[in-house]
């Protein structure tokens, strides 16, 4: 079984140091040392609740804000950071990671960022909803993965707030995984891990999935405002700039 560990309160659970050769360890067992340095910062710490699990080669924690209150949010580690974004919305806020443009975008739920080992990942957000993330850390060695994908040659491309949904699928079933360690096999677990080092070095090399990164919008439940009042004026002049000046105040909150 993986280990396991759950943090409400001011300290997060820390991220194990990578091991200096897999023949200094038995093969499959999680690392039980752990480095100072913490995993996903969140500041207040108090607002967030956090689970994690260890295996051979990555560690995932479960994130969930527990009061809406405007947080802050940073990562800087050498280890290759995964999100994926269960719910996600906001008042107001932004997201960055180093190499890439900042986003303002206001919905989030169902999106995914990677973030290389050794780059900057922050920001901070209001929110209208209470967050619910899972952080996969990986390995950038690549213990799980085939030795044939070199996987600790790749130059990985860092992403913001995008979606695939093969990898949006694998992490899906690692989280019960991290919340439920202690009856997940670790075997099981493991086989998710290699199949999310896998896909990706997939999203890496495909081209295909540069999509445009959210700068703004509106929120969901804004957009179904929005299409509830056109719906509602059909017949009625309504004001060309329904998304921003001349719109009704009602539909912005």
């Amino acid at each position: 079984m993986a280990s396991s560990t759950e943090s409400t309160l001011n300290q997060p659970a820390a991220l194990p140091a990578p091991p200096g050769s897999i023949a200094e360890h038995q093969p499959g067992w999680p690392q039980t040392n752990f480095e100072t340095r913490s995993l996903v910062n969140i500041s207040p710490p108090e607002i967030a609740k956090r689970r994690s699990s260890n295996w051979w080669g990555f560690r995932g924690e479960t994130v969930q804000i527990t009061r809406h209150t405007q947080f802050e949010y940073g990562f800087g580690n050498p280890w290759h950071l995964l999100i994926a974004t269960d719910v996600a919305e906001r008042f107001d806020g932004e997201s960055f990671v180093e190499g890439l443009p900042r986003s303002t975008l206001r919905d989030s739920t169902h999106k995914l960022t990677f973030v290389p080992a050794g780059r900057d990942f922050r920001g901070w957000q209001k929110p209208r909803v209470l967050t619910h993330t899972t952080c996969f850390y990986i390995d950038p060695r690549g213990l799980l993965a085939d030795p044939e994908l070199r996987f600790e040659e790749i130059e990985f491309k860092p992403r913001l707030l995008f979606y695939d949904r093969d990898v949006w699928q694998t992490a899906l079933k690692l989280k019960p995984a991290i919340e439920n360690a202690d009856t997940v096999h670790r075997q099981y677990a493991e086989a998710l891990g290699i199949m999310l080092t896998h896909e990706l070095v997939r999203i890496n090399a495909d081209t295909e999935l540069h999509e445009p990164v959210g700068r703004g919008g509106l929120a969901s439940w804004q957009q179904k405002r929005v299409a509830a009042y056109m719906e509602a004026h059909v017949a009625d002049d309504i004001p060309l700039m329904m998304g921003g000046v001349g719109a009704p105040p009602a539909l912005m909150h």
